[in-house]
C-alpha cells in the first residue's frame, strides 16, 4: 500500500483522472460481475443459475477472462462501443451471463446517482483480499489485483465536485452511442448494423489533417478536474460534449508508437489505416503532450501517404521537443541538430527533391565533422551516393569500406547492392555483379537482415530480366514471394514489403503477359496491391500489362488510355510505348519523335536500345546506324537478349536487300537466343523471319529442294502461329496463315492452300482489322 500512496503523493490530478475514467470504470464493474457469478451468493442477492456457475468453473473461461482482462488493463481508453464490440467478438470465450449482467449493470448506473459507482468502487477493495471466496486468479500481487488498488486510491484522493464530473463523464461515455445499445426494456438487445455509423460522430466526421498533428489537437486542460466539472453543469439528457476518448499512460502510448513504427516500416498493411493512426495520435498528443516520438510517427505516417506538409511540420514538431535543453554540453546539442538535418534531408529525397537534399545533407555533414561523428558521417555519405551521378563509385567504394570497420554492417551491405546496381548500369560484368551480390547475402545472412534478404533477391531478379534470362528472373522472383521473414521474438509475422515486393510481382505479372496468361497476370496485380497498397508503382504495373494486352488484341483506343495513364508515373516508358503504337498505325514520323525524345532524355542502356530499334523501324535510311549502336551497347552491358533481337533486326534488313544468304547465317546465330528467353510475340516474329529467309534462300534450287524447304517453312508458320494464338494477337496469325495459303500455292498444294484460305477468312470476318496483308498489298 506504500508504494501506491507515494505513487499519489507524487502524481498530479491529471495522472489521478488517468486512473479513474468511464472506461476504467467500466472494467471494474466487469471484473465484479465475474466475481459476483462466481460467488455462492451477492452482495445483493443477485439470483444467478448456479447449475451453470460452481466453485470450479470452466477453465476455458477462466483462461480468456484473463487474457481479455489483461488487454483491457494494458490498452489504452477505449469507447464503448468498441469495448462492447471485443466482449461480444468470438476471441474471447466467456461465462455466457457475463455480458448481459454487464449491461444490466452499465444500465442500473445510469439510472441512478454518483454514490452507486461510489458504491462499487468500495466495493471492489474486497475483492482481492478474501483468497477464500474468490478464485486465485484474483489477489493482491495479481495485475487485476494491482489494477483495482490503483483506482481505488486515485478515486479516494478525488474532490466531491471532480467526482460528480466523473460521474457526467461516464453518461456521456455511454451515452455516446446510440440508445439501442442500452435499450431498457432488453439490455441483451443486439446491436444493430446503423449503430456503427454514429460512433463518436463529431471524431469520425473529421477528416484526416495532415497538415500537422498540432493542429486542431484537443488541449490538455480538456482532462482537468474543472473541464470535468464543466461537463456535469447545464447538460441535458440529449446533450453531448466532446470528451476525449482515448486517454494514454506513458508506456501505453511508447508500446502503441513502437509497434506502429515498427508496422509502417516492416509491412504497412498490417499498421493501422493512415486517417485512424492519424487519430489515434491525437489522443495520444491530447493526454501526452510533450511526447516527441508520436510527432515521428506521424511523420513515417504521412510518409506513407506522400503528405509533404504535414511529413514536414511533423518532423520539425519531433525535433523540436527533442530539442536539448540550454544546460546540456555542445556535444548533446550539437547531435539533435545534425540529425535534424540528416532527417530532413532523407524527407526531401523522399519526394524526389535532391537539391533541397544535398543542402541539407551538407550541413548535416558538417555537423558531423565538427563532432567527429563517423556513424552520422556513414549515413550521410549512403544517401549522399544515393542523390548524385558524379563518381558515384568512388563514394560507394568508400562507404562500404568504412562501413565495415565500423561495424555497420547493414550499411555495409546496403552498399554493396548498391554498387551491384550502379555497376550493371555502367557496364560491369555479370560474374563481378554476382560477386558483389553474394558478398551482401553473407552479410545479411550473418546479421539476421530480412529487409535487405528481400532487397537482394529482388535485385538479382530485376539483373537477369535485365539480361534476358526470364525463367531465372522469375525464379528469384518466387524466391523472394517465398521468403519467410517471421519473426519469432515478437510472436508476429511480417512478411516482405515495399520496392522489393513490388519488383518481384511486376516481373512475375510481365513474365504472364508477354507468355498470354492475363489472368494470371492480373491476379498478380491485384494481389501485389493488397499487400503494398499505397506504392505508385501499380500504376505503371497495370498500365503496362493493359498496354501489353490491347495492343497484342488490336485494340488501340485501350492502348492509347493506357499510355495516357502510364505517363503520370513512367514519362519515358509512355514515350516508347507510344512510338510502337504509333508505328504499328503506320504513323512513322510520330513514332520517330517519340522515340527521338527518349534518346535525348536518357542513358538508361534497355531504353536506348528499345528506343535506338524503334527509330530504326521508323527510318528506315538510318536503320543500320541505329541498330549498330544498339548492338554495340548490348554487348557493352552483357544484355544477350537485346542482342538476339537487334541481330534478328539486322537480318529483316538483309533480306529486303536480296542477302537472304547473309540473313540465314545471322539468325542462325540468334534465334536459340530468342526462343530458350523470349516472349511469344518475339519468337512468333523471329520464326516467321527465319522461314521467310529459308524460302528465299532456295527460291532457285531444283523443284525438290524447294518442296522440302517451303514445306519446312510453313511448318514454322504453323509453330508460330501458335503462338501468336496464345497471346491473342490476331491480326499477326492472319498474317502468317496467309503466308502459309501463299507458300502452298507455290508448291501446288492447293488443299492446303484451300484450308489456309478458309482459315484466313474466317479470322478476316471474326477479327477485322485495317492492318490486314489484302490491305496493303492493295
Amino acid at each position: 500500500m506504500s508504494n501506491d500512496v507515494w505513487a499519489l503523493r507524487g502524481g498530479t490530478r491529471n495522472n489521478m483522472l488517468e486512473y479513474v475514467t468511464p472506461y476504467k470504470i467500466c472494467v471494474v464493474v466487469l471484473i465484479q460481475e465475474l466475481c459476483l457469478l462466481k460467488r455462492k451468493g451477492g452482495w445483493q442477492n443477485r439470483q444467478i443459475n448456479r447449475a451453470l456457475f460452481k466453485p470450479d468453473p470452466n477453465p476455458l473461461y477462466r483462461r480468456d477472462f484473463c487474457m481479455l482482462a489483461l488487454k483491457l488493463i494494458q490498452s489504452p481508453d477505449m469507447d464503448y462501443q468498441e469495448f462492447i464490440k471485443l466482449l461480444e467478438s468470438d476471441k474471447y470465450i466467456l461465462v455466457p451471463e457475463l455480458l448481459g449482467n454487464f449491461k444490466n449493470q452499465v444500465q442500473d448506473l445510469l439510472q441512478r446517482d454518483v454514490g452507486r459507482i461510489m458504491d462499487i468502487l468500495v466495493n471492489v477493495s474486497n475483492i482481492p483480499v478474501d483468497s477464500r471466496t474468490f478464485d486465485s486468479f484474483i489477489n493482491k500481487s495479481s495485475k487485476i489485483g494491482l489494477f483495482l488498488r490503483r483506482v481505488r486510491l486515485f478515486f479516494d484522493k478525488l474532490s466531491f465536485p471532480e467526482t460528480i464530473g466523473i460521474y457526467k463523464a461516464f453518461r456521456n461515455y455511454i451515452l455516446s452511442v446510440k440508445n439501442d445499445v442500452i435499450d431498457t426494456g432488453k439490455p441483451n438487445a443486439p446491436q444493430r448494423e446503423e449503430d456503427s455509423e454514429v460512433k463518436f460522430s463529431n471524431r469520425l466526421s473529421m477528416d484526416m489533417d495532415l497538415s500537422s498533428i498540432s493542429d486542431g489537437m484537443i488541449q490538455r486542460n480538456m482532462l482537468s478536474p474543472q473541464f470535468m466539472l464543466d461537463q456535469s453543469c447545464d447538460s441535458t439528457e440529449g446533450e453531448k460534449r466532446d470528451i476525449p476518448v482515448g486517454l494514454w499512460s506513458r508506456r501505453q502510448a511508447e508500446l502503441f508508437i513502437a509497434q506502429q513504427a515498427r508496422l509502417i516500416t516492416d509491412n504497412s498493411q498490417q499498421a493501422l489505416p493512415p486517417n485512424q493512426l492519424q487519430t489515434k495520435l491525437r489522443d495520444v498528443l491530447a493526454t501526452n503532450p510533450e511526447h516527441a516520438e508520436a510527432h515521428f510517427l506521424s511523420y513515417l505516417n504521412c510518409i506513407r501517404v506522400r503528405e509533404y506538409c504535414g511529413a514536414v511540420n511533423s518532423l520539425f514538431h519531433y525535433f523540436d521537443r527533442k530539442a536539448p535543453s540550454s544546460y546540456e554540453d555542445d556535444a548533446v546539442r550539437c547531435k539533435g541538430l545534425r540529425y535534424a538535418a540528416l532527417n530532413l534531408a532523407i524527407l526531401q529525397a523522399q519526394f524526389n527533391h535532391k537539391k533541397q537534399a544535398l543542402c541539407a545533407l551538407k550541413e548535416a555533414i558538417g555537423l558531423a565533422h565538427e563532432a567527429n561523428d563517423n556513424i552520422c558521417l556513414q549515413h550521410a555519405q549512403a544517401w549522399m551516393y544515393k542523390l548524385q551521378t558524379e563518381f558515384k563509385d568512388v563514394l560507394i567504394q568508400r562507404s562500404i569500406l568504412k562501413s565495415g570497420e565500423l561495424n555497420l554492417n547493414y550499411l555495409s551491405s546496403f552498399g554493396l547492392q548498391s554498387y551491384a546496381d550502379h555497376a550493371a548500369k555502367n557496364g560491369g560484368t555479370p560474374e563481378q555483379i554476382f560477386e558483389v551480390l553474394s558478398r551482401s547475402d553473407i552479410l545479411n545472412y550473418q546479421h539476421s537482415m530480412p529487409d535487405l534478404m528481400a532487397s537482394g533477391l529482388s535485385l538479382r531478379s530485376a539483373l537477369w530480366s535485365l539480361y534476358g534470362h526470364s525463367e531465372l528472373a522469375c525464379l528469384y522472383a518466387q524466391l523472394l514471394l517465398h521468403l519467410d521473414t517471421s519473426d519469432p521474438t515478437v510472436g508476429t509475422y511480417l512478411y516482405t514489403g515495399g520496392d522489393a515486393l513490388i519488383l518481384a510481382i511486376t516481373n512475375l505479372a510481365n513474365y504472364f503477359t508477354l507468355q498470354g496468361e492475363y489472368q494470371l497476370a492480373w491476379a498478380l496485380v491485384n494481389h501485389g496491391k493488397e499487400r503494398v497498397s499505397d506504392s505508385k508503382w501499380w500504376v505503371w504495373s497495370e498500365n503496362v500489362l493493359y498496354f501489353i494486352e490491347s495492343y497484342h488484341k488490336g485494340q488501340w483506343q485501350h492502348a492509347q488510355l493506357a499510355i495516357n495513364q502510364l505517363a503520370t508515373v513512367d514519362k519515358l516508358e509512355s514515350l516508347i510505348r507510344q512510338s510502337e503504337l504509333l508505328l504499328m498505325k503506320g504513323d512513322r514520323k510520330g513514332a520517330l519523335e517519340s522515340a527521338t525524345k527518349v534518346l535525348n532524355s536518357t542513358n538508361d542502356p534497355v531504353l536506348r536500345i528499345r528506343a535506338l530499334q524503334l527509330n530504326a523501324k521508323a527510318n528506315p535510311r538510318a536503320a543500320v546506324t541505329n541498330l549498330c549502336e544498339a548492338l554495340h551497347i548490348a554487348k557493352f552491358h552483357s544484355i544477350e537478349y537485346w542482342e538476339g533481337l537487334i541481330a534478328l533486326e539486322i537480318a529483316n534488313i538483309q533480306l529486303e536487300m536480296g542477302l537472304s544468304s547473309q540473313a540465314v547465317k545471322v539468325i542462325d546465330r540468334s534465334i536459340l537466343r530468342i526462343l530458350s528467353h523470349g516472349c511469344y510475340a518475339d519468337m512468333a516474329d523471329g520464326l516467321v523471319l527465319y522461314a521467310k529467309s529459308k524460302v528465299a534462300t532456295y527460291s532457285a534450287a531444283s523443284m525438290q529442294s524447294k518442296l522440302d524447304v517451303v514445306s519446312e517453312a510453313i511448318k514454322l508458320l504453323g509453330k508460330a502461329a501458335e503462338l501468336a494464338r496464345k497471346i491473342e494477337n490476331y491480326s499477326k496469325v492472319k498474317t502468317i496463315v496467309y503466308l502459309q495459303a501463299i507458300l502452298c500455292d507455290s508448291i501446288g498444294l492447293l488443299a492446303d492452300r484451300n484450308k489456309y484460305a478458309y482459315e484466313f477468312r474466317v479470322l478476316d470476318e471474326e477479327y477485322n482489322t485495317t492492318d490486314s496483308p489484302i490491305n496493303a498489298g492493295q
